[in-house]
């Protein structure tokens, strides 16, 4: 009998601790929330917990070294912009719906972890850099008008990686060019993605206008050769075939998108507002 109440309070201790460290860090940077920025929500969680980053633009660099969850609101309303080089290192962890740019350098550096359902745009070099001998993975991402001054794909591989670019759209508008690429690609796993004049074209890969909605609204029309065109045995949240690009996959956001907002001051003081959201799926 002690044996057996032994191993239930065991058990019970093994729950309870997991329960305590899958904790919900608030990163709001108006003060609603535990802190300000992100990188102080990042060095106080422990490995399991998500750090939840409320909307507004965030003008840090990153560092993620643990294994943790790095959540935003959305790309249209989450966005770390750094005048750094890069804008997020990572090296474990989970990072999503963010919108990511660097004013001076790349967006991501990755030595290991995921990015997922992300929109990284406008950086002056590389996108994203995998450094070489890790594994990473890019999943589900949009990688957009990076590599402004032509010295690399959008992606750049390192040799020796191991890494894999999945379900991701890769795109200089208005129609690609030869730097829209995955650089050194042959030491990346490439597979059903967006993407033009890859050394190694990887499976499942397309180079097709994505069609955006428009420059900065990057849900696809219906005419997108990247709806239903991602891995076959991915499938986004209403259970179709997953698409290429930030709103397919597993994790694609499911949260309504606010697209208008109105706010009306009565004459007796009080106040209306009326909002439109559009949801996704």
């Amino acid at each position: 009998m002690k044996r057996i109440v032994s191993s239930l309070l065991f058990l019970l201790l093994v729950l309870f601790n997991q329960e305590l460290s899958a904790r919900v860090l608030i990163v709001d940077k108006s003060g609603l929330g535990q802190y300000t920025t992100i990188q102080a929500g990042i060095n106080a969680a422990l490995a399991g917990d998500t750090v939840k980053v409320d909307p507004g633009v965030y003008n840090e660099q990153l560092n993620i070294s643990t294994n943790i969850v790095v959540e935003g609101s959305g790309y249209e309303y989450t966005q770390i912009v750094s005048n750094t080089d890069p804008a997020v290192s990572m090296s474990a962890g989970t990072i999503m719906w963010f919108g990511i740019s660097s004013n001076t350098g790349r967006g991501v550096t990755m030595s290991g972890g995921t990015l997922t359902n992300c929109v990284v745009w406008n950086c002056p070099k590389a996108g994203i850099e995998i450094s070489g001998g890790t594994t990473a993975l890019v999943q589900n991402c949009d990688i957009i008008n990076n590599n402004l001054n032509k010295s690399s794909g959008q992606i750049y591989a390192d040799n020796g990686t191991s890494s894999t670019v999945i379900n991701t759209i890769i795109w200089t508008p208005p129609s690609g060019d030869y730097y829209d690429a995955v650089w050194n690609d042959s030491y990346c796993n490439v597979l059903y993605c967006r993407s033009d004049h890859q050394s190694n074209g990887g499976t499942g890969d397309i180079n097709a206008n994505p069609q955006f909605t428009s420059a900065t609204d990057f849900t696809l029309s219906g005419g997108s050769p990247c709806i239903d065109a991602g891995k076959p045995d991915i499938y986004d949240p209403d259970g179709t075939r997953s698409d290429i690009g930030y709103y397919g996959g597993p994790n694609a956001p499911v949260f309504p998108v606010v697209t208008n907002l109105r706010i009306y001051l009565n004459p007796n003081g009080t106040v209306n507002v009326q909002a439109t959201a559009q949801s996704r799926y």
